[in-house]
């Protein structure tokens, strides 16, 4: 059960109630008959620590547990060299806060202080509040447990712990329990421009981590790693996971996703900032873990690694954007990693749902992995690039990469199908890097090249699906083959390229089972090498072509002398109808020269209906 942020009442309650009047900084006493901080016998002098510059210290004592009976605040708690072992335990119905130099362990022993859970009777109890509250630019200091206590039967508080203002979780580690039956689950809050700096955080069953902050300067969990054991995160307003490593993983039973990344603010998105997140795969003894991204929020630069599960039938690790309605997240500049499952477990998972964005995030999934954007909306999703050797889901939606501009290659599988299903998904190239498809693909609604390059390697089906293949600008070539009708250009004078070498340093024959136009924007860039008397040459393989006025360019790589009467393909047309049309820059029969030697053009040359190139005197 969710404890509101602020805990049912204002905290403003305590701040307008005054410090007792015998307040004071003062050690903690070598023999004091109580527990009880708020007890003035107990200090040296004797005067109770309550006041927003008093410094309560704590040096060698009999009594090490310490407890509290009233609300208090302090400037600083400060556990001297050669200290005790102390524990500093508080309820949640008095809080204390935290307000100066917070928590300074100067001893060689680590402090315990412990936010308890109330008495777990029928009836609510109030007032609720955190049970400490650091703020301004209190730390929490290092060498130091922090634990929170989860609410015990129907209607229990628990322990919490509240950062606000500046103030820091600092090295402090901290352990955040949940609670049992229908009892409030422990909190640890930050809100405004607090950290949490290097700490160790860890989170148990239905135990809660907040973040919300609307300030200019938003709260970050900083360098903190977080493992999260069946907890849950919320990220909203302004706030960033900054930093952090996060590995996550849920209990049975357990439906809220780990972490939720959502924004609902004016003023910026909540974001993953830079930080590390592992989701990790279901096992015999855990649920996946699993992050997800609403509203506005954003998934930074973040590295977001989905695991795959361990043992047959065993989810993997997954994130999900965007799969309510008229949420927009954006994966950002992202890193999203989907790896394989082990022992037979399925692969971790990327969804992207609804109105989400891809950004330029790098999406990356291997094995059983997988990209699924069945449910997005039409007419799909712009994303910045995709690696790997897994699978992709694409529904009846379009999935367009390179908007990062990075050169990657992929060697899985792109199909139409997924979660939502759909058929009809098709593939888009943008950006200035380049796509390397290695492998066979289903998917049926074809592809569009824009910008970049996009270079098919397979050596067996089509790499670009069963549909048909546009390329607006940018190049189309590989060694590969496609399955549909290829159409290089426009014929709007947008410039577009068919260069079945690019790339590479060797010969290079892109095979098209469809038919093959260039259109008069287009050029085909033909390679020749010539090394060690031998002549090696690109080709292109079509069933039918047709020729639009586009251009020729022939790339010479030949250091040798060719002998007159060799011959070399250009295009090799496999169907029974000749070449319709010619290049605008070479008719049939004309006499081209390049590198000294003279090649003569033929359409109707090799079982006639090629296009050759025949050296000549």
């Amino acid at each position: 059960m969710k404890m509101p942020a602020r805990l049912l009442y204002s905290l403003g309650l305590f701040l307008l109630t005054p410090a007792i009047t015998d307040a004071g900084s003062a050690t903690w006493g070598t023999n004091p008959p109580s527990f009880d901080w708020n007890s003035a016998t107990n200090w040296m002098p004797t005067t109770v620590p309550n006041g927003a510059s008093d410094i309560a210290t704590f040096a060698t004592s009999s009594r090490t547990t310490v407890t509290f009976s009233a609300t208090t605040g302090v400037d600083s708690i400060v556990f001297n060299p050669g200290a005790s072992t102390f524990t500093i335990t508080n309820s949640p119905f008095h809080p204390v806060t935290i307000s100066g130099a917070g928590v300074v362990n100067n001893s060689s022993t680590t402090q315990k202080i412990v936010a308890d859970a109330g008495s777990g009777l029928s009836q609510l109890e109030l007032p609720a509040f955190p049970s400490f509250i650091f703020t301004n630019s209190a730390a929490a200091g290092s060498n130091v447990i922090y634990t929170s206590n989860g609410g015990v039967g129907e209607l229990g508080v628990s322990g919490n712990f509240s950062f606000l203002g500046s103030s820091s979780a600092d090295h402090a580690t901290f352990t955040i329990h949940g609670s049992t039956g229908t009892s409030y689950a422990s909190e640890m809050e930050f809100d405004d421009s607090s950290t949490g700096g290097n700490a160790l955080i860890n989170l148990f069953a239905s135990a809660q981590l907040t973040m919300s902050s609307a300030s200019t300067v938003p709260a970050t969990l900083g360098n903190a790693i977080v493992t999260n054991n069946g907890g849950i995160m919320y990220v909203s307003a302004t706030a960033t996971l900054g930093n952090a490593v996060i590995n996550n993983n849920r209990v049975r039973g357990q439906a809220i996703a780990s972490l939720s990344v959502t924004s609902n603010s004016t003023t910026g998105h909540a974001t993953a900032g830079n930080a590390t997140i592992t989701d990790l795969g279901a096992s015999s003894t855990r649920v996946e873990g699993n992050t997800y991204f609403g509203a506005t929020a954003t998934g930074g630069t973040a590295t977001i690694i989905n695991s795959g599960g361990d043992g047959a039938g065993q989810a993997g690790g997954f994130v999900t954007l965007g799969m309510v309605t008229n949420d927009s997240p954006t994966a950002d500049a992202a890193t999203l990693i989907a790896n394989p499952g082990t022992n037979g477990g399925s692969g971790g998972m990327i969804i992207f749902g609804q109105n989400s964005l891809g950004g330029t995030a790098r999406c990356e999934v291997f094995g059983n992995g997988t990209l699924d954007l069945s449910a997005h909306l039409a007419p799909g999703l712009t994303t910045g690039s995709l690696e790997g050797d897994g699978l992709v889901f694409l529904g009846a939606r379009n999935l367009t990469l390179g908007t990062s501009n990075l050169s990657t290659a992929f060697s899985g599988s792109i199909a139409d199908g997924g979660s939502s299903g759909g058929t009809g998904g098709s593939l888009g190239k943008t950006g200035t890097g380049a796509l390397t498809l290695s492998s066979a693909n289903s998917y049926t609604g074809g592809t569009t090249v824009g910008a970049g390059i996009l270079a098919v390697t397979n050596t067996s089906g089509s790499a670009t699906g069963t549909g048909a293949v546009q390329v607006n600008a940018g190049t189309l070539g590989g060694k590969g083959i496609v399955a549909g009708n290829v159409t290089v250009g426009t014929g709007t004078g947008v410039r577009a390229n068919l260069s079945p070498a690019t790339g590479t340093m060797t010969k290079a024959t892109f095979t098209t089972q469809g038919l093959l136009t260039l259109r008069s924007d287009a050029t085909y860039t033909y390679t020749a090498r010539g090394q060690n008397r031998t002549a090696q040459a690109d080709k292109v393989v079509a069933n039918g072509v047709t020729i639009n006025g586009a251009t020729f360019a022939f790339r010479s790589q030949i250091s040798i002398t060719l002998h007159t009467g060799v011959v070399l393909t250009v295009i090799s047309n496999t169907s029974a109808t000749p070449i319709s049309g010619t290049f605008a820059n070479l008719a049939d029969g004309a006499i081209l020269s390049v590198g000294g030697t003279n090649f003569q053009a033929s359409y109707e040359g090799g079982d006639g209906n090629d296009l050759t190139l025949t050296v000549v005197p």
